[in-house]
């Protein structure tokens, strides 16, 4: 059951489009925790951050994460801890790409906050 749930609910092979892949990892989550499994537990939590970062929530995708990594670490799962820190680098990696973006059009206006260079919090 849990190999079925893995794959409907992986980013990789799983053809589903993102909403019925959430609900799969719903699924998997919610039977992996009934039946206190770690494992189970942590790659369904994996494959949510990858639907929240899908979604462009970055902040709750690096948390969970975060989750999987500390996670990994403690069962000693290395593979898991490198997928992991791989997309908590990607992560990092194109918040640094935004802000030298914006940084850049705040150099082409002679430094002056213009509507184009003020970062929206939505």
């Amino acid at each position: 059951m849990f190999k079925c749930l893995e794959k409907l609910s992986d980013r990789n092979s799983c053809v589903l489009d993102v909403r019925n892949r959430l609900h799969w990892v719903a699924t998997y989550f919610a039977l992996a925790r009934k039946s206190k499994n770690l494992w189970h537990s942590h790659q369904s939590l994996q494959s949510l951050g990858d639907i929240f970062l899908e979604w462009g929530d970055k902040a709750t995708a690096l948390s969970l994460f975060h989750i999987v990594l500390e996670g990994s670490k403690q069962m000693g799962l290395g593979n898991r801890e490198q997928q992991c820190i791989a997309r908590i680098a990607a992560i990092g990696e194109s918040s640094k790409i935004r802000r030298a973006s914006q940084l850049d059009e705040g150099m082409n206006t002679g430094g002056l906050l213009t509507a184009s260079t003020i970062p929206s919090h939505e």
